[in-house]
């Protein structure tokens, strides 16, 4: 709810305020965040983010869509959600926050906690194939234990 490429817009739903920043102008980058204080929204600096930007959305819009949510957070510890029901084959969505995470952009440095798996399906038969896809990520890849329980 505090992301203005998401939710944080002046009218949104029957929300009865604006969720709209109150820092800055677009591309919403608030430098208060490095401070070891309350953020312009209220957050606490040590506050970790469930970044759940596109869904299972894929391709370069997606990415560049990440790319903006992931910057706009980055003084915070993230937790993006990689999986959200992805049904291609490729899981793509997946592919694509990897790209994200990997290549944020100049100057971006990013916290990454873990990532999270979301299914509204009940749908863990692609829990393998998504730490297969980690594991084998040029930058993840390195991080992520190679072996299974």
């Amino acid at each position: 709810m505090f992301d203005p490429n998401a939710n944080a817009v002046q009218r949104y739903f029957q929300v009865n305020k604006s969720l709209a920043p109150m820092c800055g102008s677009p591309p919403y980058v608030c430098t208060v965040y490095s401070q070891p204080r309350n953020s312009a929204f209220g957050l606490q600096y040590n506050t970790v983010i469930a970044n759940w930007m596109g869904g299972s959305e894929s391709g370069a819009a997606a990415t560049a869509k990440r790319k903006r949510s992931l910057t706009f957070f980055q003084a915070f510890p993230q937790v993006p959600a990689v999986f959200y029901d992805d049904s291609t084959a490729n899981l793509d969505s997946v592919s694509s926050w990897l790209d994200a995470m990997a290549n944020p952009g100049a100057g971006v440095r990013l916290t990454l906690d873990g990532v999270m798996y979301t299914t509204w399906n009940g749908d863990y038969t692609k829990l393998s194939a998504i730490a297969a896809k980690i594991r084998a990520h040029t930058v993840f890849g390195r991080r992520w234990p190679s072996n299974t329980p």
